[in-house]
């Protein structure tokens, strides 16, 4: 049981939850957004009109977004429609910075750099923007956050509520995001591994309910999986055009494989024509969800990591580095976002804009990253406590699945791309960036003591 201190100390501040709303307030207050057209907004309103109906839910390869946008729409009216999606959002980002806190404490034990880990998401520049648009990525980011700190209650307090929360939050956010189905999978099968063979040991209770319920999330997964290759023939509209635009970056793997295979034929066809493999599908099937594209788009990228897998790895790090060092935000079709931003002489906007050319999207922020991660790892191997030693876990787990996914699996080619794969692992990472350096120096102090 936790001590009434303990207990004490990991509460969240009234202060700081605060402080965290009245940033977020003030972005209300002095934020103009650009609040055009989005080509994947467009998808999920139209989509929103239907999505709770049958077959609606089945064929959409992320369906929760569009039944989060109807849901508001049967709660206001047209005029209120994105206020009221906007505020929500901005609720999420609130959530995710006292949970990022939270996690935060539980490895430091120390308030003021749980305060400032919180405080630091608040004031992320690039999720000001996403606040404000009909997308997909702060519902994401917020799930992700829920998932890692439902997870590790459960595993630590043993508790029904939590092991339902940790399950329905993976399952929301592989319902939101495709590319989480997979980690939703390897989670549910190495907890049930895990749970298998510490079957025996004393207070493994609670690793039992957690795979219970990762593993109720896997089969009904696999349910919608298998519902939506049915009615498109494919598992995600954006899975075989990610593998291209991987291999675009060195198209030198594609053009050394060896001759014989027609699909491979068409690939160098389209190569030499247009000096590059952005839109290949156009030569197999005409769409980038076609089922011809996606066989051949898998079984070529298959070959080029297993024939050239340190040219593979070079693309993989260098997309790695673009997304942390790169810091586009997100302004497409036009660019008032990015220069409403740049232009405003607000203090808040200065701050923000001082700490997000410091920290983020730099090549210092991507190597802090990479050491932050390498050491992480490493400091599961000491004499931490065990509940540490499981949210760092978690952590690592959730943000280096995160990473393969947004590196071997796409590389951004659209304006802000490369920034906006870096939300996937942004937040929990910032709680990562404090905890490991000070729980290495506190370490390193109980030794030398």
């Amino acid at each position: 049981m936790m001590s009434s201190r303990a207990s004490h100390v990991r509460r969240v501040p009234g202060g700081l939850i605060l402080a965290v709303a009245l940033i977020q307030l003030a972005h209300l207050v002095y934020f103009d957004p650009f609040t055009g057209t989005y080509g994947d907004t467009v998808g999920y309103v139209s989509w929103a009109d239907t999505i709770l109906t049958w077959p609606a839910f089945g064929i959409f390869y992320q369906p929760l977004y569009p039944a989060f946008l109807k849901t508001a729409m049967l709660l206001t009216d047209p005029e209120h429609f994105r206020r009221f999606v906007v505020l929500a959002q901005i609720t999420m980002v609130v959530a995710t910075s006292i949970l990022v806190y939270s996690i935060a404490i539980r490895l430091t034990d120390s308030r003021w750099l749980a305060s400032a880990a919180a405080l630091l998401l608040s004031l992320e520049i690039t999720l000001t923007v996403y606040e404000y648009l009909i997308l997909t990525e702060i519902l994401a980011i917020f799930l992700s956050v829920l998932f890692i700190y439902a997870s590790y209650q459960t595993l630590i307090a043993c508790g029904r509520g939590w092991a339902v929360l940790a399950g329905l939050s993976l399952l929301a956010l592989a319902l939101t995001k495709f590319g989480y189905v997979p980690f939703a999978f390897v989670a549910g099968v190495v907890s049930v591994m895990m749970a298998w063979r510490l079957r025996k040991v004393a207070n493994s209770e609670s690793l039992r309910r957690y795979a219970l319920a990762l593993s109720i999330t896997g089969i009904l997964l696999a349910a919608k999986v298998a519902v939506t290759f049915h009615y498109t023939g494919a598992l995600s509209v954006h899975g075989a055009w990610g593998l291209v635009q991987f291999l675009n970056v060195k198209p030198e793997m594609v053009l050394r494989l060896p001759d014989g295979d027609p699909d491979l034929a068409e690939f160098k066809s389209y190569y030499a024509r247009h000096g590059q493999l952005f839109e290949v599908w156009e030569e197999l099937g005409g769409s980038p969800s076609s089922a011809k594209f996606t066989r051949a788009a898998v079984k070529i990228y298959s070959q080029a990591l297993l024939r050239h897998p340190i040219q593979a790895l070079g693309v993989a790090l260098s997309v790695y580095y673009r997304q942390n060092s790169q810091n586009v935000l997100f302004c497409y079709p036009e660019e008032r976002n990015h220069r409403v931003l740049e232009s405003s002489q607000n203090v808040l906007f200065t701050v923000e804009k001082g700490i997000n050319r410091a920290i983020f999207g730099t090549g210092l922020g991507a190597m802090w990253t990479a050491l932050c991660l390498v050491l992480g790892v490493l400091l599961l191997l000491t004499s931490i406590s065990s509940e540490q030693k499981i949210l760092l876990s978690l952590l690592l787990a959730f943000i280096l699945f995160s990473v393969f996914v947004s590196t071997w699996l796409f590389n951004g080619t659209w304006i802000s791309d490369n920034t906006r794969m870096r939300l996937m692992y942004e937040a929990p990472m910032v709680a990562l960036w404090f905890s490991v350096p000070y729980r290495l120096i506190r370490l390193r102090g109980v030794r030398t003591s």
